[in-house]
């Protein structure tokens, strides 16, 4: 299993699993994730941008992928202009908050922008990574792509994390 950016050119009959978090991360995830050589994408509210602007350039910095958090095309507006304000960097990569999928799928598509749905969910309900042996073995058994919701960008996913890379 290779875990990687979505540019990232992978070996062949590799398979590539892209890793997602909703919000900000710690400093102590950010340095899991680079002592594995592993980026993922975040996906940030505009409250996220605002209220930790160096942590966003450090994802940037980094080379990890940043999406917007959003149910409207203002909100993906608003919080693009920030994130550019910020990071110099924009993105087309969207995803919903919870209950809001429906209209963000249906906005993004109307606008042109990569809607980012799972197709496996790492956490049930926040209850941490317990389902990584379920999303290895589905790996294993063939599928060559998966994108993994891991949850908050919390310091509890670190351990379960970084286990998984290992293995």
């Amino acid at each position: 299993v290779t875990t990687s950016a979505p540019t990232s050119k992978q070996p062949a009959g590799a398979s590539t699993v892209y890793l997602s978090f909703q919000g900000l991360p710690s400093a102590k995830l950010l340095d899991a994730l680079k002592s594995a050589g592993v980026s993922a994408a975040f996906f940030l509210s505009g409250d996220d941008i605002k209220s930790a602007p160096d942590t966003v350039r450090r994802l940037v910095v980094e080379r990890h992928r940043i999406g917007i958090l959003c149910s409207t095309y203002q909100e993906f507006r608003d919080s693009s202009e920030l994130l550019y304000e910020c990071a110099h960097v924009t993105t087309l990569l969207t995803a919903a908050p919870e209950g809001s999928e429906s209209a963000c799928r249906s906005m993004s598509k109307e606008n042109g922008l990569a809607y980012c749905a799972y197709t496996l969910d790492g956490v049930r309900g926040g209850r941490g990574l317990e389902r990584i042996s379920y999303i290895t073995s589905r790996v294993a058994q063939g599928d060559n792509f998966a994108r993994i919701l891991c949850g908050t960008a919390a310091d509890g996913n670190i351990a379960a994390l970084t286990s998984w890379f290992d293995s």
